[in-house]
């Protein structure tokens, strides 16, 4: 990163940049906010950006950042799908489109099937003689 970029990001992005700068360690620029979902991120874009990939971003309302918590809808628009942004609800309303679900992979919530099969290895039980 140059160090003119880094200072155009830092004073575009205003009192935004602390936080980014903390929790990111980068410096992202001030950006366009494009909408919010019902979790509280925020989903910003720039197209006056050097470098393609980082024309849209999602910030958080919280430190800990859980991909997971982004809605299809919002999905559909950060990674390029499709340009047209989730702020209007009734253009992606689907009746097969079930509600949303954080992943709990890890957590003690998570899926654990029920094993009905019988172990292949056996626990070894010592057979020690009684001394006299």
């Amino acid at each position: 990163m140059s160090l003119a970029r880094f200072i155009r990001n830092a004073l575009s992005s205003g009192k935004r940049f602390p936080r980014n700068f903390y929790f990111l360690n980068d410096s992202k620029p001030g950006g366009r906010l494009v909408g919010t979902d019902e979790f509280g991120n925020r989903y910003y874009e720039e197209t006056d950006t050097e470098i393609w990939v980082r024309q849209r971003w999602v910030e958080s309302p919280s430190n800990d950042f859980d991909p997971s918590t982004i809605p299809a809808k919002w999905h559909y628009w950060i990674h390029r799908i499709g340009d047209e942004a989730a702020v209007n609800e009734s253009a992606m309303a689907n009746k097969w489109l079930a509600k949303h679900t954080p992943n709990y992979t890890g957590t003690p919530g998570a899926y654990r099937s029920f094993n009905t099969t019988a172990p292949k290895i056996q626990t070894w039980e010592p057979m020690a003689t009684p001394r006299e």
